[in-house]
């Protein structure tokens, strides 16, 4: 009688679980994508990237916006906690002329610029666009400590009322 391998799954349980990690649904990318769109749709065009991931992890600790942060994890190294998702998504935005820094040295100030491809940054990125615009919101609403007064401006919501529209032109399927 041969022997079963061990390593064969046809339960769907397991399938499930082992297919999450290589099926991420909304990463980091996706979420820096849609942040920034939604900043900038603001006239918004600067963020401080510390108060953005140290956001991030309050949400992730109070399980907010848990479909939307997965992706994203933070690892402490003792004397600050970074997140390699987030780096990567910071990484490739900035290559793709999407973001910058003034200065490599303190870029602790993410830069956006004004001439974005907004149909790009959003296009298959629709189903979570309203979670975003709600995260965004609540971000916007957290003031900056200890940050210099041009950068509180940032962390000021525009309009947090519920009429609130943002006016996007979405891409169209050509289906």
């Amino acid at each position: 009688m041969p022997e079963e391998n061990p390593y064969i799954f046809d339960n769907d349980v397991n399938l499930q679980f082992i297919n999450r990690f290589y099926e991420i649904k909304f990463s980091a990318y996706d979420f820096l994508c849609l942040f920034t769109v939604l900043l900038a749709l603001q006239k918004t065009f600067a963020f401080n990237r510390d108060q953005l991931a140290k956001y991030i992890q309050e949400c992730k600790a109070n399980n907010q916006f848990s479909e939307l942060l997965e992706a994203i994890n933070f690892k402490s190294n003792g004397v600050f906690s970074y997140s390699e998702e987030l780096e990567d998504a910071y990484f490739m935005l900035k290559n793709a002329g999407i973001l910058y820094t003034v200065s490599p040295e303190s870029d602790s100030t993410i830069q956006i610029f004004e001439d974005l491809p907004f149909s790009e940054l959003i296009k298959n990125r629709l189903d979570y666009f309203n979670q975003m615009v709600t995260f965004v919101r609540s971000f916007q609403a957290v003031p900056l400590v200890g940050a210099p007064v041009e950068q509180r401006e940032i962390a000021k919501p525009q309009d947090t009322s519920s009429q609130a529209t943002l006016s996007v032109k979405l891409p169209t399927n050509p289906e």
